[in-house]
């Protein structure tokens, strides 16, 4: 499996934040710090985010998420772009 991973140390919320990705596809969110189940404020990425062919972080695509602030998140790649 194709996982992102992305912590954020700093109590700055990111409405916008692009991170390169391995793959052309489709990611979804599996694990969010700030989901309300764990107390947090509920700062999620509640869709389906396609890549796009942006190349961030040395890598030729990426994804623009919501970063919750003083945590972390784990998007898997869900479906391959052909």
């Amino acid at each position: 499996d194709d996982l992102v991973i992305l912590i954020n140390f700093t109590p700055q919320t990111y409405d916008t934040y692009r991170i390169g990705v391995p793959r052309e596809g489709t990611y979804i969110e599996l694990f969010n710090t700030d989901a309300t189940s764990f107390g947090g404020s509920g700062y999620m990425n509640h869709t389906l985010i396609p890549s796009e062919s942006i190349e961030w972080h040395g890598k030729e695509n990426s994804i623009s998420i919501r970063v919750p602030p003083i945590g972390g998140v784990i998007f898997k790649l869900t479906q391959i772009q052909s």
